[in-house]
């Protein structure tokens, strides 16, 4: 079994730096259009394999950026909630340094264990991981009971969500890995099931990290230190 997490095209939230998680949300850019074809353009070439199913998060710039990748392939792509992203409370569409901090440290606390850290104004992080949780479950069931242990199944989600996803599945995705490299927009990071059990949040060991926003694990540099978590990162031009 394959998981891809993609995270959304470019929006005008990214590029004022806004902590953007509330329904509608922001729209695709024109950037953000064309990453999401390029994606859909060179999805098995990243991944290597053809997506056998698509879920998606509910805010129009993951609609929009599923659209391409699911007319390419002839699917139909299943919104759920529970990727939606991690939702900002209290400093909805802020910009400020500090609310940014903020957010990314309730993102970091969860991966650390602690999943009592609540966001100002909105969940902790049992909230966040049993929703997630719940898609996942859903997804990777479905998928293997109609398409067998060699499934691909897409998540087209966010940033920040991602990031806790990925670590939450396997310990492939430390700490410092998921805070000093943030996913690019429009990126991809494939995970693959080792296991013959589908329980599929319970072992982190039985998860194996392939990709990391489009490039291999093991080209990240790591040193082991402290790390100042970067907000989710544009795609160069």
């Amino acid at each position: 079994m394959r998981l891809v997490l993609v995270r959304h095209g470019q929006t005008s939230s990214n590029i004022s730096h806004a902590l953007d998680t509330a329904m509608p949300g922001a729209d695709l850019d024109e950037a953000g259009t064309a990453q999401a074809q390029e994606l859909a353009d060179n999805f098995e070439q990243l991944v290597g394999s053809k997506p056998s199913a698509i879920y998606v998060s509910p805010l129009q710039r993951t609609l929009q950026t599923a659209a391409p990748l699911a007319q390419k392939y002839g699917l139909e792509p299943l919104v759920r909630e529970g990727i939606r992203e991690v939702i900002a409370g209290d400093i909805e569409m802020s910009t400020k340094s500090e609310d940014i901090r903020t957010y990314l440290e309730a993102v970091l606390a969860w991966i650390d264990g602690d999943l009592d850290w609540q966001m100002p104004g909105g969940e902790d992080g049992w909230q966040t991981r049993a929703r997630f949780g719940a898609v996942i479950a859903e997804a990777l069931g479905a998928a293997n009971e109609e398409f067998g242990p060699d499934a691909t199944v897409v998540l087209v989600a966010h940033g920040a969500i991602i990031r806790v996803i990925s670590a939450t599945l396997s310990g492939d995705y430390n700490r410092e890995l998921v805070a000093r490299y943030p996913m690019e927009n429009a990126a991809t990071t494939v995970l693959e099931w080792k296991g013959e059990a589908q329980d599929w949040l319970q072992d982190r060991s039985l998860w194996q990290g392939v990709t990391w926003s489009d490039r291999p694990l093991d080209s990240y540099e790591l040193t082991g230190g402290p790390v100042v978590p970067k907000e989710s990162g544009l795609r160069p031009s």
